[in-house]
């Protein structure tokens, strides 16, 4: 397995796609030559009325050349990626997830991770989000966990 990343330091190209409810950014991250297989990652909202606002997700995925597609959660997932890599990845990230706030304005945010006990540095990408959104001018609060998972608000001030 060879993974070889596709965008250089100006990071890859970041189109806005809607669809109803949903908006999200999926951007082509990498390739593996020998298996044929294009790595992609997808930052996505979805207004969820059961919450009055937006849900956060993002993900990798591998696109393989007979068409199926596989999703890739976390990092046991990744391996294959290198260090350098994955922090190219995670900038490209949270670019996507600035670009969609920024867009959408939305005024509630929620983010649940994907995995319950999760590694500091998985934790860390998590906190990393909730900071772009502090700069966006969001107030972050860490909820009750669900399902066993980390989960938070994302909140816009309300204007009087």
């Amino acid at each position: 397995m060879a993974f070889i990343l596709s965008f250089g330091e100006d990071g890859p190209d970041t189109d806005v796609i809607a669809t109803g409810s949903r908006y999200f950014i999926r951007m082509s991250v990498g390739f593996d030559p020998d298996d044929e297989i294009s790595y992609f990652a997808t930052v996505s909202l979805d207004f969820s009325a059961s919450i009055n606002g937006h849900e956060l997700s993002f993900w990798l995925s591998a696109e393989h050349p007979y068409g199926s597609e596989d999703i890739l959660w976390d990092g046991k997932e990744t391996w294959f990626i290198k260090r350098h890599e994955r922090g190219l990845i995670r900038e490209a990230i949270l670019l996507a997830i600035r670009l969609l706030a920024r867009k959408i304005g939305p005024e509630r945010v929620f983010m649940l991770a994907m995995r319950s006990s999760l590694p500091d540095r998985a934790l860390q990408k998590y906190l990393e989000i909730n900071r772009v959104f502090g700069q966006l001018g969001y107030t972050v609060t860490e909820r009750d966990p669900r399902y066993g998972n980390k989960c938070w608000l994302m909140e816009r001030p309300s204007v009087e």
